[in-house]
């Protein structure tokens, strides 16, 4: 997970990486990125301590991006690494709220799955039963599955705008979506087996 370089970096130079002009803008990146990419790293996964390395990973890359992208909002009044590992607290606490908000919208409209009456009581009573049966295989699902199942079902997205929302390919969109509902179904199969 650490990156690896051979020379030590050398101290950041935050006026020479707000101008692109610069003949040391580039190098003052890739300094930029050796020396503070292990410690935001290590930020992300103190504050997502049950995430993968690919959710840690693409939050660690989305803090280079948006230092890269606002560099210019940094004021200097404080260090740079704190405003560094600001934005990496900020956008991993991001992520927490919105999986959660994920996780209770998906939750809440489990029952999205059945028609809301059968007709009769033993029949709603076996609704009643099955909800709780999907909302159990919902709670077996990893976030990567129950996201995607989220953004398709309850958020009714496109592939394209799923594709933008997860910051993945649009191919990938549908392969992902395809393995979740065959979690979904095995999740399910589960919980029946179970009883």
């Amino acid at each position: 997970m650490n990156v690896p370089h051979k020379t030590p970096p050398a101290d950041l130079d935050v006026e020479v990486m707000k101008n692109p002009a610069h003949e040391d803008y580039q190098r003052a990146w890739v300094n930029f990125f050796f020396r503070c990419r292990p410690k935001i790293i290590a930020t992300v996964q103190a504050i997502l301590r049950a995430e993968s390395d690919d959710q840690i990973n693409m939050i660690t890359d989305k803090v280079i991006e948006t230092a890269f992208c606002r560099i210019d909002q940094y004021s200097g009044a404080g260090q740079f690494e704190g405003w560094i590992y600001s934005i990496a607290r900020n956008l991993a606490l991001s992520h927490i709220r919105n999986s959660k908000r994920r996780a209770a919208v998906f939750a809440a409209h489990a029952d999205c799955f059945l028609p809301t009456s059968f007709g009769t009581p033993e029949a709603d009573m076996n609704a009643d039963e099955t909800r709780r049966v999907v909302q159990e295989g919902l709670g077996q699902l990893s976030e990567r599955h129950s996201q995607i199942l989220g953004l398709s079902f309850f958020e009714d997205l496109s592939f394209q705008e799923m594709a933008e929302e997860l910051g993945i390919p649009e191919g990938t969109v549908g392969s992902r979506l395809f393995r979740a509902k065959a979690a979904m179904r095995a999740a399910v199969a589960t919980v029946l087996q179970s009883k």
